[in-house]
């Protein structure tokens, strides 16, 4: 959450747009990259693209020396943040777990699975796992680090990525038999995790 980090007193609308703009130089970064991998200099090179969007330019950015500093995307990490032991400071360090945990479960069951009809399916729910455990890492991390503002913003979009994985999960259980007692079974821990953020979200709101 590194890219978030230096704004205060930001509110839940401004911090949703922010998250959007960043969203979307995701978009364009790999969309970019396939033109540009394995070229010397590749994310200097794609930087330079997104940052010819004015409207990419995150605002994180504003003040400092690079276009996109800020942006952890883009941007080189410090060893010791790469090493930090996230599992001290995170209190729903179990949550995540557990989703990194149904993640490995869904990757192993998909990749043995060899009815064809099932690769798009089974590809978005693997990308949207690595979606939402990023997100709850954001809003774990967010607890003491960050404003009420991005606290909400976070649960919000928390709460919108479980329920679009559910959504997935469903049509899986639904449309593919060998993979239905994985999906219903991720679905009944889904529902777990979801009144969990739910109650942090509205803790949050009171704070």
């Amino acid at each position: 959450m590194s890219r978030f980090r230096h704004q205060h007193n930001w509110n839940e609308f401004r911090w949703e747009n922010e998250i959007r703009r960043d969203e979307r130089r995701i978009n364009c970064y790999f969309a970019e990259l396939a033109s540009c991998i394995d070229l010397p200099g590749e994310e200097e090179i794609i930087a330079g693209l997104i940052a010819e969007n004015t409207d990419l330019v995150p605002t994180v950015s504003e003040g400092n020396p690079g276009p996109l500093r800020g942006w952890s995307y883009l941007v080189p990490h410090d060893e010791e943040e790469e090493d930090e032991d996230y599992s001290a400071r995170r209190p729903e360090q179990a949550v995540i777990n557990l989703l990194d945990s149904m993640a490995c479960q869904w990757n192993m069951a998909w990749v043995c699975e060899p009815v064809p009809e099932t690769i798009p399916a089974g590809l978005g729910i693997s990308c949207a796992f690595g979606k939402l455990l990023a997100r709850m890492a954001d809003f774990a991390d967010a607890d003491g680090n960050a404003d009420k503002g991005l606290k909400i913003t976070l649960g919000k979009r928390t709460i919108a990525d479980l329920n679009e994985l559910a959504d997935a999960l469903k049509f899986i259980a639904a449309n593919h038999p060998a993979l239905r007692e994985l999906a219903l079974k991720h679905l009944e821990n889904l529902a777990q995790i979801l009144d969990r953020v739910i109650s942090l979200l509205s803790a949050a709101k009171k704070e």
